[in-house]
């Protein structure tokens, strides 16, 4: 296996700490793939009748090995299912001071990340005093890192540029280079976001890291600070959403190891 994520990996298994059973089955699969210790199938040669081995992938989705057909799937799938219109690309950020109680508390989190932008946009679409609104459809693609690997966890969400009407009668297109006002559409997401959040710490489901000693303080300073939704067409041309789905595609099956702790 030529891969250099293999390499680190192999190099370096045994000294990597604080991983969860999880993790280390996963480590152990890549280390595995297409090698003995994974069943595999046998061919025999028509000429010469001899028998050789073919060892099967781990079909892991953090194999560096297993994910690049993977991702040419996903993105074969979501270009069947464009609609007949223009696509946008919104991008929801968490500031940076949030990141310490994400890992903390990531299944909670994420669920709420995914919640809170759901409903942030969904009553966007719906109750703006544009001439665009009414009932959308839209998904998300949970992303947690950047590109020097460091954790950075955001949202993708592909829209389309049209809209049901609130009654189901008909279509409405949006502005072809606008979207909804990004600005409105950040404190949305944030009002949402921290009143799920502060829900959960009353009910006792947060758990707060070392760096954070009053809850009540760290929920009040990060309503006094801008939360980033980024809004764009795909690529240079409206006209082509497949440029967004092939871009995504690089990391819906893809994988980074971080300190020894997989991030997906």
């Amino acid at each position: 296996m030529e891969s250099k994520i293999f390499s680190i990996i192999e190099r370096n298994f045994e000294r990597m700490e604080n991983l969860s059973g999880y993790e280390k089955s996963v480590f152990h699969k890549i280390l595995n793939c297409r090698t003995e210790p994974v069943p595999s199938l046998f061919t025999r040669c028509d000429s010469c009748s001899s028998v050789h081995p073919v060892y099967k992938s781990c079909k892991d989705r953090m194999c560096p090995v297993c994910n690049g057909s993977a991702s040419l799937k996903w993105a074969a799938k979501r270009e069947a299912e464009l609609l007949p219109t223009g696509y946008f690309l919104l991008t929801y950020t968490i500031p940076s001071q949030l990141r310490a109680l994400f890992l903390a508390n990531k299944k909670l989190c994420y669920n709420l990340l995914f919640k809170s932008v759901s409903r942030s946009l969904s009553e966007g679409i719906q109750k703006n005093n544009r001439k665009f609104h009414g009932k959308a459809g839209f998904f998300a693609m949970l992303h947690t890192w950047d590109q020097k690997l460091h954790y950075h966890p955001h949202l993708h969400v592909v829209v389309p540029a049209d809209c049901l009407k609130s009654d189901g009668t008909g279509w409405v297109a949006s502005n072809p280079s606008f979207f909804l006002p990004v600005k409105k559409m950040s404190a949305d997401f944030r009002r949402k976001f921290l009143f799920y959040l502060r829900k959960e710490y009353k009910a006792g489901s947060l758990k707060f890291p070392g760096n954070i000693d009053d809850p009540g303080l760290f929920f009040k300073k990060l309503e006094d600070i801008s939360w980033v939704v980024n809004s764009q067409p795909p690529g240079t041309e409206r006209r082509k959403p497949e440029l967004m789905f092939r871009y995504l595609s690089r990391y819906v099956a893809k994988s980074a190891v971080l300190a020894g702790i997989v991030f997906y």
